[in-house]
């Protein structure tokens, strides 16, 4: 996968084939068919390096195939940092809450990483990061990162709010100025 990703622009697997491959299983044949099983140690192992690789050389890794249908699945994959799942239609709504779920998790765990390491970060400082740096900061401290817009939809779904700070400027002028400075502010406040 790194000669691969060296050259590419992402990495996307099958599934399915690559479940019959690793396991040599088909499982179009009635007799050993229930062998078949994309939660097979060794095919989460392998899958795992190639998601992997693909975030060490900062590239989208993706699947399709019956795996992408399958929200247990799904859950261990977005937990290993894949960025694409591609999936039956009528499996839309349990992928979209499976990914939900599993993001939720993912950032509860890192939030109290990061409390953990830097018990300050609950403090009022942390009350005025901006999107960016508390995805930033959770980074640093767990190695997990995260889009500014994830950071902000994980943060909603964790029960944060978002305001702009009131301030008591006056004038036109300085109004703007603070405005345009504070765009990317944002204060938490933890819904009851």
């Amino acid at each position: 996968a790194d000669l691969i990703a060296q050259e590419a622009e992402f990495l996307s697997f099958g599934t399915n084939d690559l479940t019959q491959l690793v396991l040599g299983i088909d499982r179009n044949n009635a007799k050993i068919s229930t062998l078949f099983s994309e939660m097979h140690p060794a095919v989460l192992k392998l899958l795992k390096q190639i998601i992997d690789v693909a975030k060490r050389y900062n590239i989208e890794s993706s699947i399709c195939g019956e795996a992408g249908s399958n929200p247990e699945i799904v859950k261990t994959l977005v937990g290993y940092g894949i960025k694409s799942v591609s999936c039956n239609i009528d499996a839309i709504n349990k992928i979209k809450n499976a990914v939900s779920e599993q993001e939720r998790e993912i950032l509860s765990k890192a939030m109290n990483k990061a409390v953990q390491a830097n018990p300050m970060t609950l403090g009022y400082g942390f009350s005025t990061w901006s999107a960016g740096r508390l995805a930033a900061h959770l980074a640093k401290v767990t190695g997990i990162r995260f889009s500014d817009d994830q950071m902000r939809r994980l943060l909603r779904q964790q029960g944060f709010s978002f305001h702009r700070p009131k301030h008591t400027l006056k004038g036109k002028r300085d109004e703007r100025a603070y405005e345009k400075a504070q765009r990317q502010l944002i204060r938490l406040k933890k819904k009851p």
